[in-house]
């Protein structure tokens, strides 16, 4: 709870200081961030609904973009979630988690300090747990949020998440998926689009 309140004091105190960031990216600009999941809402219709908040049983990973022209950035994510759990009486503990591979194109309306973007991603989610065969599944959905440019060339970026997801094998469920984020990155070159 405590990391949740000092991220969005951290968001709070980046958007309504004066800033002195005004975004220099554009054409061929690298985007590296972290992506932090601080609330996820699964609901699989007859089957189960999970539901995580902070840091634990959220994921996390490392993203990467490359942006064309003022507006357009395309890249890839990776989300990794893992559980260990060790229940009274059970011989040991057991690991569950999953590891997800999103590419996504985004839009981004460009502004100086505050940039509002949209997007869309598809990928593979693989699930994991012990005694368990591992499964591919499919997430496909949409995005949007706002890059907050403290400096030139970083950002904190709040955003969301609307997700259809697939589950296969035996399961053969579909359901969705509602995921809020915050996104610490770094834009490394680029050049304005005359």
């Amino acid at each position: 709870m405590k990391t949740l309140i000092r991220a969005l004091a951290l968001v709070a105190l980046v958007t309504l200081a004066p800033s002195t960031g005004a975004a220099q990216v554009g054409d061929g600009a690298v985007r590296i961030g972290a992506d932090f999941e601080i609330l996820d809402l699964e609901v699989f219709p007859d089957l189960l609904t999970l539901f995580g908040f902070g840091v634990n049983g959220v994921a996390f990973g490392p993203s990467f973009g490359y942006q064309i022209g003022e507006s357009i950035i395309v890249g890839s994510r990776l989300a990794l979630r893992f559980n260990v759990s060790e229940l009274a009486g059970a011989p040991g503990a057991t690991v569950d988690g999953t590891v997800a591979v999103v590419p996504y194109f985004e839009w981004m309306f460009p502004d100086p300090q505050v940039a509002p973007f949209v997007g869309a991603q598809a990928g593979v989610v693989g699930f994991f747990a012990d005694g368990v065969d591992a499964s591919a599944n499919f997430v496909g959905g949409g995005f949007g949020g706002v890059h907050l440019f403290v400096t030139d060339s970083f950002s904190i970026s709040p955003w969301g998440q609307v997700n259809f997801l697939y589950l296969g094998g035996l399961t053969d469920r579909a359901g969705f998926e509602v995921v809020a984020l915050l996104s610490f990155e770094g834009w490394i070159g680029g050049r304005s689009v005359p």
